[in-house]
């Protein structure tokens, strides 16, 4: 089971850059895909996971990609890739042309979440639904991103840190409990921090709050089950611990544009 939030057919351009396809994807231990060679037939793969953990399945070897990782792959390199670990977040584009030069191909890149780095991928997936100059501006902001995440990297080469790992484990938990979360007294345990200062650090990686982060992963597992199963809407309501059907209804309108009766596949 996966949520494949938006796939664009068309291009966008900025420069020398283009972006040919692009997905946001939140994925359970179910979702294994095999690689078809040939496709794409050009450029590179850009993915930058943020959270839950999948792998990469490569010629030669294979990436692990955890939370707040990046790798830029060589399609023509891969064999498959597939979740690992609950719940497997992540970005996927398909780009081709001009890349900074500081990201190698085929190298996994442990770089922290930028500051609005969620708010700018999530809007690129906006323009890249325009007509017009949509295109143009997505490329554009994708690129300034790539050459944030390089300057990240050239300047923090350093070996994570216990309290990153056990903060990156608190997102795993997270994804993993988010249909009846933990209290923020738990999760600052597990951190290793106090209630306060969990959350400070909690929403300077995260760029949200930890309730906010919970409401996302609720809400992606909403989209799932809309996607994969027949359950009613009182049901995921009920399921995800909304206080009522119009209280999810409202949040899921919200967070991805419409209501969750027509979100749903029809036929």
């Amino acid at each position: 089971m996966h949520d494949q939030l938006y796939s664009p057919s068309g291009r966008a351009a900025a420069g020398s850059l283009r972006i040919h396809r692009a997905w946001e994807v939140r994925a359970d231990s179910s979702y294994q895909v095999r690689w078809k060679p040939g496709y794409p037939h050009k450029g590179l793969i850009v993915v930058r996971t943020l959270g839950g953990e999948g792998r990469l399945r490569l010629k030669t070897r294979e990436l692990s990609c955890a939370a707040e990782t990046l790798a830029l792959i060589d399609p023509s390199a891969v064999m498959g890739y597939g979740c690992v670990a609950p719940l497997w977040s992540f970005w996927w584009l398909e780009c081709s042309g001009h890349f900074p030069p500081g990201l190698a191909c085929n190298t996994l890149f442990s770089i922290r979440r930028m500051p609005r780095e969620a708010e700018t991928l999530v809007e690129i997936m906006r323009l890249l639904e325009r007509d017009g100059s949509g295109a143009q501006l997505a490329a554009a902001s994708f690129l300034h991103l790539l050459y944030r995440w390089q300057d990240a990297w050239v300047g923090r080469r350093t070996v994570e840190t216990p309290g990153r790992r056990r903060m990156r484990d608190v997102l795993t938990l997270m994804q993993a409990t988010c249909e009846k979360p933990l209290s923020i007294a738990e999760l600052a345990a597990r951190a290793h921090l106090c209630e306060g200062r969990f959350r400070k650090v909690f929403a300077r990686q995260t760029g949200l709050p930890p309730k906010a982060w919970y409401e996302e992963l609720r809400l992606a597992r909403a989209a799932a089950w809309l996607r994969d199963s027949d359950r009613k809407l009182s049901e995921i309501a009920e399921s995800l611990h909304y206080s009522s059907p119009f209280h999810f209804s409202r949040a899921f309108r919200k967070r991805y544009g419409l209501p969750p009766s027509r979100f749903r596949p029809s036929g």
